[in-house]
């Protein structure tokens, strides 16, 4: 039996958006059950490692898009995705003193904050950006400097860990602002209420080839959700396809599907069949 570490690894720390995530996903307090990292890799290789038994990652927003860098690690290491969760986003300008951001001159958050709050920063043009590690350490970071002419871009919970004032609230430019975080793990999560399906493909790079891979899902009536091509290492211009659809691998026409997408791909990896985050 496999005795792990911890249950969790994040990238992060507490009071990230991650973080939030977690709780969100577990159902409540995680209280000291999880360890913080500062990449991506290092939440991977901890789980690889056995010293998690799940990994939680960002993979996308809904305003600015696909993290690259964890569809790639995704394709790099064998990993199953087990579960999902989808976290409203919603960055607030935080600082030590309550005043005026008229009185901020440097502001630090993830590169994310920054993005998905730019309407914020065109109408604040005096605001310095410092891109930083994620935006709860950026919180901490103005927390301990005390400077009353620096914030951070954060969340509500991290302005409360770290004892900052809410100087701008709702900065990010869509109130519908959702990041969808992937669990990954080493076990196998697929259950009967299991109702997603993620792959990564190769098909050959020839006329046609991609239009055959996709009509599978038509052909067999499978909802595909996402779509999403990374360069392939060492061959310009070819890519690999990152797809998610709905289904259960136990299914028979969802069997007969996956056979016929790995007939027609170069290369085909099953990376979970788990539970839609959507309801959670």
């Amino acid at each position: 039996m496999q005795i792990y570490d911890k249950t969790y690894a994040l990238q992060g720390t507490e009071g990230s958006y991650s973080y939030e995530a977690l709780i969100k996903y577990h159902g409540g307090s995680i209280e000291a059950d999880y360890n913080c990292f500062d990449t991506f890799e290092e939440v991977f290789e901890t789980v690889i490692s056995g010293k998690a038994r799940y990994g939680i990652l960002p993979i996308e927003n809904s305003s600015t898009g696909s993290i690259t860098t964890v569809f790639d690690l995704l394709n790099q290491h064998t990993v199953n995705i087990v579960g999902e969760v989808t976290l409203r986003i919603t960055h607030h300008l935080v600082a030590p003193v309550m005043t005026d951001v008229a009185n901020i001159q440097t502001v630090y958050s993830h590169i994310q904050g920054f993005e998905q709050s730019k309407n914020f920063f065109k109408a604040h043009p005096h605001l310095n950006f410092i891109p930083y590690k994620n935006t709860a350490l950026s919180a901490k970071r103005v927390s301990e400097s005390g400077r009353e002419d620096e914030a951070a871009v954060a969340s509500r919970l991290a302005a409360e860990i770290h004892k900052l004032h809410i100087i701008e609230e709702n900065i990010n430019d869509q109130n519908n602002n959702f990041t969808r975080f992937i669990i990954i793990s080493l076990e196998d999560g697929q259950t009967e209420a299991s109702d997603k399906i993620s792959i990564v493909s190769v098909v050959d790079h020839t006329p046609g080839s991609l239009y055959k891979m996709l009509s599978c899902f038509e052909n067999a009536h499978l909802n595909l959700l996402k779509i999403e091509s990374r360069p392939l290492r060492g061959r310009p211009w070819e890519y690999s396809f990152y797809i998610d659809f709905e289904g259960n691998l136990n299914d028979e026409n969802v069997k007969r599907a996956v056979d016929e997408l790995k007939y027609n791909a170069r290369t085909f990896k099953i990376l979970g069949n788990y539970c839609s985050g959507e309801g959670k």
